[in-house]
């Protein structure tokens, strides 16, 4: 219900009849290219079933070949949990600007192979590129990157709308207000003091918290999502057949890959 009352709101935004609703986490905000987008845990599925296919072709030539998959996700949860920067009160007063648990650690490095079973890897007739085309099955040749170019152009045309440079102008205010100098709401999050392992520091979690307040006073999210979502509602008109046909691609090799990944 309350995804259902987030897309009438914006609707009404954007119709020019309402302001923008007020929003604060975006984790489960949905933009227009989401439909097209391989969500993260799509894209664990699609990595898990290759690995699979990998292993099975380097096993019939004789070659063990470890798994590389995390016990458990890694990463945000959707696209939008921290597009506009850290918005989730919960993890906020715990965590500071990192993801807890889900915390990337880095790479898993490549298990290490000998030169025989490097060979039977790589190269065009290689387990990787067998493994390739047998998700793919002779699916047609598609711009694949084609969904995520348009969402990064439609995050820079919407980071450049008036409404939006004057909403974040407003949460730099009330920061510089509380104390904290910055211009950017994707700055603090990358503010390299909080780099490094282990629990947050104090600072880093009264940055975050702040952060937080004042996107809600200045209702950040809702004044940027909905002008992003006017932006990618724009794109998908003009590449609509395009996106479907990508989708219908992507649909195709999830299914084989749960087809695969059932045990």
């Amino acid at each position: 219900m309350r995804k259902l009352l987030t897309t009438v709101a914006v609707a009404a935004a954007l119709a020019g009849c309402a302001a923008p609703p007020n929003l604060l986490r975006s984790t489960d905000l949905r933009l227009p290219l989401d439909d097209y987008l391989l969500s993260p845990a799509e894209l664990r599925e699609l990595s898990a079933a290759r690995e699979l296919l990998v292993r099975r072709c380097l096993a019939a030539a004789g070659f063990a070949y470890p798994s590389r998959a995390d016990s458990a996700p890694k990463g945000p949860r959707t696209w939008n949990e921290r597009r506009y920067g850290g918005t989730d009160a919960d993890l906020v007063a715990v965590d500071g600007y990192g993801l807890g648990d889900r915390e990337p650690t880095g790479d898993k490095p490549a298990p290490k192979l000998d030169a025989a079973a490097r060979a039977a890897l790589e190269g065009p007739r290689g387990c990787a590129a067998k493994a390739g085309e047998e998700q793919r099955r002779g699916g047609p040749e598609l711009d694949r990157d084609l969904p995520r170019r348009l969402a990064s152009e439609s995050f820079a045309r919407s980071r450049g709308a008036p409404e939006v440079t004057d909403v974040v102008r407003k949460w730099s205010d009330c920061m510089r207000a509380g104390g904290f100098a910055y211009d950017d709401p994707l700055a603090p999050p990358a503010d390299p003091r909080w780099a490094g392992p282990g629990k947050p520091a104090a600072a880093e979690i009264a940055t975050a918290t702040a952060d937080l307040e004042c996107k809600r006073r200045t209702n950040l999210v809702g004044v940027w999502f909905t002008a992003e979502t006017a932006v990618q509602r724009g794109l998908v008109d003009g590449n609509r057949a395009a996106l479907e046909s990508i989708r219908r691609a992507a649909d195709a090799e999830l299914a084989l890959s749960r087809r695969l990944l059932t045990p």
